[in-house]
């Protein structure tokens, strides 16, 4: 297996081809998502890892972060043909507006 290096561009990218923001209607909570294969699991977890470490959060708000579902990895099993998958979600909306949205505004 082979080992990706995140850099910020590289995630830049691959959020541009992968990501996506949405809102779920039936509690009003916005919502972004990565939504990989099973397989791709490894990745979906050091993209988790990258994110905790270079989106600016202090020490407590690490320790939240681990302890919550803010960012999390939700499997889903195969439906039909298809492949069973991996999905990073972020749900909470402060860490959308104040550290994620500013973080990917830097490339604009």
């Amino acid at each position: 297996m082979f080992q990706v290096i995140i850099s910020r561009s590289w995630l830049y990218g691959f959020i541009e081809g992968d990501g996506s923001f949405s809102l779920n209607r039936s509690i009003l909570q916005p919502e972004f998502t990565i939504s990989l294969t099973e397989s791709q699991l490894p990745l979906l977890i050091n993209i988790k890892k990258y994110l905790e470490n270079n989106l600016g959060f202090d020490s407590y708000s690490i320790y939240k972060l681990n302890s919550s579902s803010i960012i999390n990895i939700i499997k889903s099993k195969a439906i039909k043909n298809s492949k069973p998958m991996v999905s990073l979600k972020i749900i909470n909306i402060h860490v959308l507006t104040n550290y994620l949205i500013p973080f990917l505004n830097k490339y604009d």
